[in-house]
């Protein structure tokens, strides 16, 4: 099963390693905002955090909802969603509706609304909100989030 496991997590990488094709750039930020959500919802800590962080660039920001404070770097983005010692966070259901996509040269916004079901440490929750990521094109024409920023509320506030 872990071989399954490796194969199916290189296929991932390697279909979102693709999103950066230069021939559609807005398809490319479509997919990348498809790759985040679909990283979400691997199974266990280990996967998640191989796939998620996979999309972020070297010295990516993270701007959490709730006045959280900003977090940059790949190393800060893993200890504020998967810090050591912590039960994993098993995704149910993560829909991003996609209500915009702006480019210019090598740089691209995609933003809209979500809804994300979760259960963690044997506690449901489900929160919608806005989103908006920045990314950008790689040297390797590959496209990685640099800035992502979201607000949340509790679905039943």
């Amino acid at each position: 099963m872990r071989n399954y496991q490796i194969v199916f997590l290189a296929c991932f990488l390697f279909a979102a390693s693709c999103a950066g094709y230069p021939g559609n750039a807005e398809q490319a930020l479509s997919d990348l905002d498809d790759a985040y959500v679909e990283a979400w919802k691997q199974n266990g800590t280990a996967m998640q955090t191989s796939a998620v962080l996979a999309l972020f660039t070297e010295n990516a920001i993270i701007m959490p909802g709730r006045g959280g404070d900003a977090r940059q770097g790949k190393h800060a983005l893993k200890e504020f969603w998967f810090p050591e010692d912590t039960p994993p966070t098993n995704v149910s259901k993560f829909k991003h509706l996609i209500t915009g996509v702006d480019m210019e040269n090598n740089l691209g916004v995609v933003y809209g609304r979500y809804e994300l079901h979760f259960e963690f440490d044997g506690q449901d929750y489900a929160r919608i909100g806005n989103y908006q990521s920045i990314a950008r094109r790689q040297p390797d024409h590959n496209w990685r989030f640099t800035q992502m920023i979201w607000n949340d509320k509790a679905i039943d506030e």
